[in-house]
């Protein structure tokens, strides 16, 4: 939970696991959604000082298998040939990804910020079945949008044939389309 003591850090074996801000309003903002391989909670153990807070909530999304490391082991973990450099590496990336989602949220509308999530769940292929959350308010959450405005979203590009539904996945129908979509207008 935000604002706990960082006690461990968990890597993620299988399953994913949202990095979740909440508002105070209790509306949510997935920071990112980390997948089998990720670190979950380095960060406040990287902090200096001892007493390191979290600075969100972890949530598992669906059945997800995490390993916990004790903060006490973390010292010869970083020990370890390599391990600082990867370390080093995922934090940057955290960093990254952290500095697009303010970006987008700040300064994008919500339809760009809809299709740029499409086109990276997509990989930007257009044969590939577009994972979507459990369910669109965990996608909204994603992009800080509500359910109403991403369904409405979502439907009027199904209708207007940029994306095809066909059970419970997305798929890119046109791909150039969702492209200019997904570049911000003036």
């Amino acid at each position: 939970m935000k604002n706990d003591l960082a006690e461990f850090l968990a890597l993620v074996s299988c399953g994913a696991v949202n990095s979740v801000l909440y508002g105070p309003d209790g509306r949510e903002l997935i920071v990112y959604s980390l997948g089998p391989g990720a670190l979950v909670g380095e960060g406040a153990l990287l902090q200096l000082g001892g007493m390191a807070r979290r600075s969100a909530t972890a949530v598992a999304c669906g059945k997800t298998e995490i390993h916990m490391l004790d903060k006490r082991h973390f010292g010869a973990l970083l020990a370890l040939d390599g391990c600082r450099d990867q370390l080093l590496r995922w934090c940057g990336w955290q960093h990254q990804q952290t500095m697009q989602l303010l970006e987008s949220i700040g300064l994008l509308r919500l339809e760009t910020r809809l299709a740029r999530l499409l086109l990276r769940l997509s990989g930007d292929d257009a044969q590939c079945a577009i994972r979507l959350p459990r369910n669109q308010s965990n996608l909204a959450a994603m992009i800080n949008g509500s359910r109403p405005k991403v369904n409405f979203l979502l439907s009027d590009w199904t209708a207007r044939g940029v994306l095809r539904k066909d059970r419970r996945s997305f798929f890119v129908a046109d791909l150039p389309a969702l492209r200019r979509l997904a570049v911000p207008s003036a």
